[in-house]
């Protein structure tokens, strides 16, 4: 028994934590996609009756949770959905000239059965998201203002030296409010 010890639940799931980073990490492409496929064919042999009960079961679970342990799934949530955008992003072909010219027609329309309530909550989300980019000279602000010199796909030494060259103009134009 001296040799014996005893884990607390938290180093219990830090190990098992660790455990599973490992599995996940050393399984190849295939062995991935293999278990993909075999989770999406569960998924559609389920019948409608096993579908809403596991949905109960989550709703029910949910209720359950503590206010932090709420906060703790909502910034999972978060980081997840933020990877897999920008995993789906890479992975995106470009559009085709025809699939151009739909998405602008369904923008439109859509732009155009918006109430003013709802033009006016995108607009201000849309200043605020370019007034951080421009406060943070996002690569996709300073590649704009290239872009607006005529460069059509700037090199990223011109997007860091552009970069530079707004700092300073940005740092001069302090000195001359003050």
């Amino acid at each position: 028994m001296a040799g014996l010890r005893i884990y607390s639940d938290e180093e219990r799931r830090e190990r098992k934590r660790e455990a599973n980073k490992k599995y996940r990490e050393s399984r190849s492409e295939e062995q991935k996609e293999r278990e993909r496929v075999l989770h999406r064919k569960w998924e559609a042999s389920l019948s409608e009756e096993q579908r809403e009960r596991r949905r109960a079961a989550t709703r029910k679970w949910k209720a359950s949770l503590s206010e932090e342990q709420k906060e703790y799934q909502r910034m999972v949530s978060r980081v997840w959905a933020g990877a897999n955008l920008a995993k789906r992003r890479e992975n995106r072909k470009p559009l085709t000239e025809a699939q151009k010219v739909a998405k602008r027609d369904y923008d439109s329309a859509r732009w155009a059965n918006l109430t003013d309530d709802e033009r006016a909550r995108i607009a201000v989300r849309v200043r605020a998201r370019d007034q951080g980019e421009r406060d943070s000279l996002s690569d996709a602000y300073v590649k704009h203002l290239l872009r607006n010199f005529g460069f059509v796909n700037p090199p990223p030494e011109l997007i860091e030296l552009k970069r530079v060259q707004l700092k300073i103009r940005r740092y001069l134009n302090q000195g001359e409010q003050t």
